[in-house]
């Protein structure tokens, strides 16, 4: 085993080991994580109580740890002295996948967008809270690193440098650039600068791209994202893969919707489209003709009834997805470093990115789940200003006990309040906001989360 002299395997802090190579050590400390459980809790999309058995985060997390290990292997198995150059390892792999969403909040993006409002406080044009905000890439990493209890002798995880270094898929920290999309999406707090640092420790400094675990795991992410959300929305009668195949008109129409939303990303977002514009008239039809008549989505030419033949169809069609996709890969060297790219140019990437869409274009921006995430958003507001007003004025039995340790210790009010509120499940966050609120409902002592 090369992990006990390798500086990649190495722990922030000591710990005798076992027979149990150092990554498959990560694995396993993340999956009997409390905070990897919690994720049963909370939901992919649209919540299973819907009534159609729709991935929550915990199935995404284990299918997603699935696909970036078997990258993993395929890449070492076809790559095997670029994958050993390039440190990849399916164990640090499968750790930082299973750990990727533990910082996802309750209700999803909506509520990751308003604790981040709430943690930044802007007023004013000025910031009147912690500057650092609130991400869900940045909670990971303090959970693994800091919130996690393990042991007497240190707070978080203490995974390997290998494993923390996978789970920062944007390895950098806000505000280091003039950049938008690194303050959208960054990788740590300043809280744990320091461990972020010993993290990042092996690559050049200034170095700020992805290794290649990181880009494995990013893959494997959106894969299981694309492939799964459609197959539970298909199954859920609401994205119509039947007239995506009969029907030019119905592709005609879910293109042109794209190409809309596609043409404001520079401008909104600071990043170009998936598919550049001056070749969409040629690359996105071509693409969803490939995705919906060539590939085997072709075969489910009518609406889920639940059919034995039908499931079949669909299983086929997905296990035929995921490994069109897993195999689409391979290492390369860029700007002397190795990354994650694709043999086929950018045709899977463009699959993949199409298939994302349909969840937004059919689900998520349709009246019925806007109309719920704002209550979901109004539940998010509340329990937060509890919480923080509560630390504030000293209020402490209103905390739950993590959270009073956490003020007790010196966290500051808003940075330990979103950490209480972003751990919760979905169901503690209603009946926690029914108990706050005064709101009418059921609930006991015992739905008071205990962390």
């Amino acid at each position: 085993m090369p992990d006990k002299h390798e500086p990649r395997y190495a722990r922030r802090y000591d710990e005798a080991g076992d027979q149990r190579t150092a990554t498959q050590r990560d694995r396993d400390r993340v999956l009997y994580a409390s905070a990897f459980a919690r994720l049963g809790g909370v939901t992919q999309v649209v919540s299973s109580e819907e009534g159609a058995p729709y991935h929550n985060r915990l199935t995404h997390s284990l299918k997603v740890a699935q696909i970036a290990r078997r990258v993993a292997e395929h890449l070492d198995s076809e790559q095997r002295q670029a994958a050993q150059e390039a440190g990849v390892d399916p164990d640090a792999c499968e750790a930082a996948a299973l750990a990727h969403d533990l910082g996802h909040p309750p209700f999803g993006h909506i509520a990751e967008a308003r604790l981040d409002e709430l943690v930044r406080d802007e007023r004013d044009g000025e910031v009147q809270g912690d500057p650092d905000g609130f991400e869900g890439n940045a909670q990971t990493f303090r959970i693994v690193t800091c919130l996690g209890q393990r042991r007497d002798e240190f707070d978080g995880l203490n995974l390997t440098r290998s494993t923390l270094d996978a789970i920062l898929k944007y390895p950098w920290l806000r505000g280091t650039r003039d950049d938008r999309r690194r303050d959208a999406k960054y990788g740590a707090y300043k809280s744990e600068k320091a461990t972020f640092q010993w993290a990042r420790e092996l690559h050049d400094p200034g170095d700020d791209a992805r290794c290649a675990n990181a880009d494995i795991l990013d893959w494997a992410d959106d894969v299981a994202y694309a492939v799964h959300d459609v197959e539970d929305f298909y199954r859920a009668g609401l994205i119509p893969l039947d007239r995506l195949y009969w029907s030019e008109n119905e592709r005609r129409t879910f293109l042109e919707w794209l190409y809309r939303k596609w043409s404001g990303l520079e401008k909104r977002e600071g990043r170009l489209p998936p598919i550049p514009l001056d070749r969409w008239d040629d690359l996105a039809p071509r693409t969803a003709n490939r995705l919906f008549a060539d590939l085997p989505f072709n075969r489910l030419t009518t609406p889920y009834a639940g059919a034995r033949d039908q499931r079949k169809l669909l299983r086929r069609a997905i296990a035929f997805l995921i490994g069109r996709y897993l195999n689409a890969v391979r290492l390369q060297i860029e700007n002397g470093a190795w990354r994650l790219v694709l043999h086929d140019g950018d045709q899977a990437r463009h699959e993949v990115e199409l298939m994302k869409e349909l969840v937004w274009y059919y689900v998520i921006d349709k009246p019925p789940l806007r109309t719920l995430q704002h209550g979901q958003v109004r539940i998010i507001t509340d329990l937060f200003k509890t919480y923080r007003d509560a630390a504030i004025s000293e209020d402490l039995a209103v905390l739950p006990v993590s959270m009073r340790d956490a003020v007790e210790g010196g966290v500051e009010p808003v940075r330990a309040a979103a950490d209480a509120v972003a751990s919760l499940t979905e169901r503690q966050a209603v009946l926690l906001w029914r108990r706050v609120t005064g709101a009418a409902g059921q609930g006991t002592l015992r739905d008071y989360p205990i962390n």
